[in-house]
């Protein structure tokens, strides 16, 4: 696997296969998101990128892919996945959560 999508898929693939609440390429305003997981009480947004995590995570604020979920009143983790080509595999991740208006 080389490519981004690639691994997106493959995530989504063990998720919907543990019937987990997962979308792929969710749209905004600004962009389509990688990945967006939904529980009772928590919204996850995850982007992929092969350079870096913190990238990832940057890309979630700055074109604001949590804005849409905010009025729900779940809780937001934002998670930045950097993916090693050439190892073919995760490399690491980064996961944040997400304050809006003072509240976690």
């Amino acid at each position: 696997m080389k490519e981004e999508k690639d691994y997106e898929s493959f995530i989504l693939a063990l998720l919907w296969g543990s019937a987990i609440n997962a979308q792929a390429e969710d749209p905004t305003n600004l962009g389509k998101l990688d990945i967006m997981i939904e529980t009772a009480d928590t919204i996850y947004i995850i982007e992929l990128k092969k350079d870096s995590a913190e990238k990832a995570v940057e890309q979630i604020k700055g074109k604001k892919y949590y804005q849409k979920f905010a009025k729900l009143g779940k809780n937001i983790i934002l998670i930045g996945l950097e993916i090693d080509a050439n190892e073919r595999n995760l490399k690491r991740f980064l996961e944040e959560t997400l304050e809006i208006n003072g509240y976690v």
